[in-house]
């Protein structure tokens, strides 16, 4: 399970720097933020899933996805996936 976890946290990594460069900003870290904890959770989830722990994770997977899924929701209902930084960032600065 580690290196599975390992070489997904890795190509998430990836993913954002690589965008950050196409895109040249560093808001599209923003976007896979409700979508990375469900993918890593189902990592996990997915290979334990023959182990004592495994409807536990099952459990949590559940719970990541339903809160992903909430998050998501929010951010697309904002602007999030329009190509936009995120909103708050405006507040910070």
């Amino acid at each position: 399970v580690d290196a599975q976890a390992s070489a997904t946290c890795a190509a998430v990594a990836a993913w954002c720097l690589v965008g950050s460069w196409v895109r040249g900003t560093y808001s599209f870290v923003d976007q896979l933020w409700s979508v990375a904890p469900v993918v890593y959770v189902g990592t996990y989830a997915y290979h334990a899933r023959e182990t004592v722990a495994g409807a536990r994770l099952a459990v949590m997977f559940a719970l990541t996805a339903l809160w992903g899924a909430r998050l998501t929701y929010n951010f697309a209902r904002k602007g999030g996936y329009a190509g936009e930084e995120d909103y708050r960032w405006a507040v910070l600065r």
